[in-house]
């Protein structure tokens, strides 16, 4: 056989030749352990340039047809890189592949651009898929979903959490270097995202590197957080009305808030909105007295447009405007008796442009329709008291406030918390069953719990039954002991039986049974529940 001798400049040129082969990045990211350390020639597309993942080292991204990417690095970035490896240059490189904490890398390489503009290679995933970082990184992917939270700034860049429709969510880094004005991001808005796949405790992060990355789902001007303050003004008082209006994809043009009294019919009224600080807005509607010299109401609403001529407007917002009325707050409990002793109440009552006539306390005891009055006595500035004789325990005392001012006007605000009566209930210190619920039609088709009030002795055993007209059991939503000092208890129940479902219309009876743990001795009461008809 005759031997063949290959010349050194030969075998040179052979394993240039051989270098020169392109090698899909697909094989070279599905096997690493085979590449680590080999020279390879790739050929793409760069998805993210030099300078925008590092200020100083190159971690540039390149991309080929096979549907995925690779990072190309370097400790220092020269003129070079900067000129050529930028977004949309086709660029053949050849140099070593190596691995660094989860990311592939070419290292040690040269490259020679090949064509500019090309299109980049963005593949479309949903969430669920871009999680699949040991397929896709180094891959430039893209993704929908809305915000988490607004971005929060942390280590030399922001963290972004978008979410999809069922909840499941990925991580964007947008670094200080990429220059990301991400400042109309706010939790809740669309977002259509790109950005480099990379792990980041085992689990996907992308890393976007131009404003063009992140593309919001909404193209018409958005107006949020409407408010007027003083939220109950009164009718020699400004009202000065605020918004959030921005747009995000453009600008906003103008922004004017439109008003009216409760009594006419056409918006005659408008005033141009001043922008304030970033997105917020604001107006001021004149008191109530430029126009009427009674009390009344003002109706608004905002309108806005960008610079794309998209106008929008806000829902129609009602401000009450009242004359200097007398003002009742923080009605509360001086004391907390037991059964039998009296209970003393405070209210503090304010009127803002005379004084104060009268104030009396109206209470009613459990469910009876009667209401009694206490006049309150001044007992400091602006603090008032009355005291409500003693009642039986478990009694349920409901209170309400009312004033008049030297003006003969009334108080409209009389109530407690939520616009609900102060409540006061006698503590139950000694072996009963008491049963407390509201008479009325619940409608539980919409949602109406029913507030079941159960009283008895600290360390008793309590169970409540509910029952249907003919006497079957449907639900036992209580079996406790009891163990609230005072004995009384609350549970509300939503209308469905043992077996989850709500409960067809009718009347109900609702059965509790108290029973002293020591003795065995029962006590036991009921009271009728009304469960209303659907509506259709």
């Amino acid at each position: 056989m005759k031997r063949i001798v290959l010349s050194t400049a030969l075998f040179l040129c052979m394993l240039s030749l051989y270098a020169q082969v392109i090698t899909p990045i697909a094989s070279i990211q599905d096997s690493i352990t085979y590449y680590n350390n080999r020279t390879v020639t790739i050929q793409g597309v760069v998805t993210v340039g030099s300078g925008k993942l590092h200020a100083t080292q190159l971690k540039a991204y390149i991309q080929d047809d096979s549907g995925r990417g690779i990072m190309l690095f370097d400790y220092n970035i020269n003129a070079n890189y900067t000129n050529n490896i930028v977004r949309k240059n086709l660029l053949k490189v050849t140099g070593t592949v190596t691995e660094h904490q989860g990311i592939t890398e070419i290292t040690n390489f040269t490259f020679e651009p090949i064509d500019q503009g090309v299109e980049l290679p963005i593949i479309d995933l949903t969430i669920p898929e871009a999680q699949n970082y040991q397929y896709y990184e180094g891959t430039l992917v893209r993704v929908e979903g809305s915000l988490t939270e607004d971005p929060y700034y942390v280590g030399g860049g922001a963290n972004i959490t978008l979410k999809d429709t069922q909840n499941k969510k990925i991580a964007f880094r947008v670094w200080d270097t990429t220059g990301i004005d991400y400042s109309k991001l706010k939790v809740g808005v669309p977002v259509q995202a790109t950005g480099v796949v990379s792990p980041y405790n085992n689990a996907s992060q992308l890393l976007p590197a131009y404003q063009t990355d992140f593309k919001i789902l909404i193209t018409d001007p958005q107006i949020s957080n409407v408010q007027h303050s003083p939220v109950s003004p009164f009718v020699d008082q400004q009202i000065t009305v605020s918004a959030e209006i921005i747009d995000y994809d453009g600008n906003i043009n103008e922004a004017k808030l439109y008003y009216r009294l409760g009594t006419e019919d056409t918006f005659n009224n408008e005033i141009s909105m001043t922008r304030i600080t970033g997105n917020n807005y604001n107006a001021i509607i004149p008191a109530f007295n430029t126009f009427s010299d009674s009390e009344g109401e003002y109706i608004y609403f905002i309108k806005a447009s960008d610079n794309d001529s998209i106008y929008v407007s806000s829902a129609m917002q009602r401000v009450e405007v009242l004359k200097r009325r007398p003002i009742i707050s923080n009605i509360r409990f001086n004391n907390s008796p037991d059964a039998a002793e009296e209970l003393v109440v405070l209210a503090n009552v304010v009127d803002t442009d005379g004084f104060i006539g009268n104030v009396r306390l109206l209470y009613s005891v459990n469910n009876s329709h009667n209401i009694n009055e206490v006049e309150m006595d001044s007992i400091a500035v602006n603090t008032y008291e009355a005291r409500i004789p003693g009642q039986k325990s478990g009694t349920i005392v409901y209170i309400k406030v009312w004033a008049e001012d030297d003006s003969l006007l009334t108080s409209i605000k009389d109530v407690f918390d939520n616009g609900e009566p102060a409540r006061y209930i006698y503590p139950v210190k000694e072996h009963k069953a008491i049963l407390k619920i509201t008479p009325k039609a619940y409608n539980i088709n919409n949602g109406d719990e029913i507030e079941i009030g159960y009283f008895g002795y600290t360390g008793d055993k309590a169970i409540i039954r509910i029952y249907n007209g003919s006497g079957k059991l449907i639900a036992t939503p209580v079996s406790q002991i009891l163990s609230n000092a005072n004995g009384v208890n609350f549970y509300k129940w939503n209308g469905r039986d043992k077996n989850h479902q709500l409960v067809e219309p009718g009347v109900y009876i609702c059965h509790l049974e108290i029973t002293d743990r020591a003795t065995g001795n029962k006590k036991v009461a009921q009271a009728p529940i009304v469960i209303g008809i659907k509506l259709k």
